[in-house]
């Protein structure tokens, strides 16, 4: 699977220092929550189970009163 996205606050840094925090900080980070993620919907559907906030671990982008 293949997401792409664009971070526009990075336009403001020179393009070196822009890949380096792609490459080895936001490219990790998003992998884990999309693994996540995908844990999450697989679980639901073979157990047709509510899935708990977090229950296949937090993010601090997207929850970060949790993390």
């Amino acid at each position: 699977m293949r997401i792409t996205g664009i971070a526009n606050f990075l336009e403001a840094f020179p393009s070196f220092v822009a890949k380096l925090v792609l490459r080895y900080k936001m490219k990790p980070t998003l992998s884990d929550y999309v693994e996540n993620l995908l844990k999450g919907l697989e679980y639901h559907a073979v157990t047709g189970k509510k899935i708990q906030k977090n229950q296949f671990g937090g993010h601090k982008m997207f929850s970060p009163s949790d993390v």
